[in-house]
This record gives C-alpha cells, sequence and structure tokens, in this order.
C-alpha cells in the first residue's frame, strides 16, 4: 500500500510551509488551485479503504470535494496531472483536512463551482462519532447475527423498539454529528415496523451520503425507499427485500440499481400489475 501511494507525485516541502504561510497570512494566495489529500482509514469503513478529498481554490473562496474512497490503486488514476494540482501521497488524519479548510477567508467554495459529490465545510470532518449510535447499531447488527444462526423474533423484536425509541431521542436532540451517525441512525430506524420509520431512515440515509459516510449508505438508500412503499402497500422500485417473488413497479433498471449498490433482479422478478 505504502510503496504504491509513494508513486504518487509528492508535494515536496514547500507545500507544509505554504499551508502555514497561508495560514499565518489569513490568505489563499499562496495555495495551488486544487490540493489532493488522502486520508487514513474512517470508522466503519472496510480495512485498506481511505478516502480522497480535493481543497479547491477560488479566488478568496475555499472548499472541499469529496472525491472518492477506494483503494490506492484507483487514486493514481484520480489525481491530474495538471501543473496546478498538488498531490500529497502520506495518508494524513481528517482534521488536517478540516484545519486546511479554515484557513484563509474561511468562506465556503461556491457550490456552482464543485464538482459532483462536492460539500460545504463544516465540523463534521472532523468531528468524532457519537459512541452511544455506534453501541446502539452494533447491537441491532449483533442481534441479527446470533451464533447459532437462528434469530429469536420474540427478543429481538423489544429490543428494536427500544434501539428506535433511543435514535429518535438522539436525532431530535441533535446528537446526530458525522456520516457514520446519520447512516447508524438510519440503519436502526429502517428495523422499524411505520412507513414513518422508514421514510426518517430513507432521509438520515441521504444524508450520512452527504457527510461523506459509509459508502453502503448508497444501498441503504434504496432499501429504506422499498420498505416505505411496501409499508403504504406499494410495488418496491429496487427489489431490496427479498419477497417471494420479487415484486417491482418495473420503472427502475439493472443499471440504476447498480449504480446503488443493488444487484440485477432474479429473473423470477416480476412487475407490479403483471
Amino acid at each position: 500500500m505504502h510503496s504504491i501511494l509513494a508513486k504518487i507525485i509528492l508535494v515536496a516541502a514547500g507545500l507544509g510551509a505554504a499551508l502555514h504561510a497561508a495560514e499565518g497570512a489569513r490568505g489563499l494566495s499562496s495555495l495551488p488551485a486544487s490540493v489532493y489529500f488522502i486520508t487514513e482509514p474512517v470508522s466503519g469503513g472496510a480495512p485498506g479503504q481511505m478516502t480522497l478529498y480535493e481543497v479547491q481554490r477560488s479566488g478568496k473562496k475555499l472548499g472541499v470535494v469529496f472525491s472518492e474512497k477506494a483503494g490506492a490503486e484507483a487514486f493514481l488514476a484520480a489525481l491530474p496531472d495538471a501543473k496546478d494540482h498538488a498531490r500529497i501521497a502520506t495518508p494524513v488524519p481528517q482534521s488536517f483536512v478540516a484545519d486546511t479548510l479554515k484557513m484563509g477567508a474561511g468562506v465556503l467554495l461556491d457550490p456552482a463551482n464543485c464538482t459532483e459529490g462536492g460539500f460545504p465545510v463544516s465540523a463534521d470532518i472532523a468531528a468524532d462519532d457519537n459512541p452511544e449510535l455506534k453501541a446502539l447499531c452494533d447491537a441491532d447488527q449483533s442481534d441479527r447475527k446470533p451464533a447459532d444462526g437462528a434469530i429469536d423474533w420474540m427478543v429481538v423484536s423489544p429490543r428494536d423498539i427500544a434501539r428506535i425509541a433511543r435514535v429518535k431521542t438522539l436525532y431530535r436532540e441533535g446528537s446526530l454529528r458525522t456520516g457514520s451517525d446519520y447512516f447508524r441512525a438510519a440503519l436502526v430506524l429502517h428495523h422499524g415496523a411505520t412507513p414513518e420509520d422508514y421514510l426518517l431512515a430513507h432521509e438520515l440515509a441521504i444524508v450520512a451520503l452527504k457527510k461523506n459516510g459509509p459508502e453502503v449508505a448508497v444501498w441503504l438508500v434504496a432499501a429504506t425507499e422499498d420498505r416505505f412503499l411496501q409499508s403504504i402497500g406499494r410495488a418496491q422500485r429496487f427489489g431490496t427485500q427479498l419477497t417471494t417473488p420479487i415484486v417491482v413497479d418495473g420503472l427502475v433498471t439493472d443499471q440504476l440499481r447498480g449504480e446503488l449498490g443493488v444487484p440485477s433482479l432474479p429473473s423470477d422478478a416480476k412487475q407490479a400489475g403483471h
């Protein structure tokens, strides 16, 4: 991993000095148009997965664009060769990216200038995950993976109700801060029993993506929409809910399913009304 990263062209020793100089001068003129940072693996991410951020400068405005999560090989193809782009190959903490964004005027890059996937600067980048939400999510998943393989719903269902109630309280209190917090809250809520649970889970999963949560949040966006639709008597759209047979409304293509991390429909899937 490190040998591959080392192949990425380093911004030399001048980058650190330039960053400090820009911070001290409260200006951005000494920064290149874009600086790429590969951050350390995030909590809950797959081993070896890192995140690529692009810090962009446009005049006196500064912003960040989340590029992708992938292995080091993907970064080699992702980073451009333009001379006004700087590269740093050594993985850095996410807090370093956040500190960089606080330099200069502290004004966000105009969203119109952001590439797709751009997000505004916020304390979320460096904030710690909520430990209670992590514990609730871990318990939710543990209950669904018993050692003997048999889920005792008489035991698990009351636990689900209690976890969902607590997640809603944390949500109302504003205790969800990071993308991982929103993802974990959505994952617990999507095991609810009402349309309202599924709809809120869907919305939280979308926020998780916006706040650079786990990549699996893409799948959760589709799954929560399917659960919501089924709960109001409609056919699901993506086929994430394994009914027999799977019934979908027929308007979603397998290509779109793939974009949301959902497998293609099995051959025995049926379209609603057919």
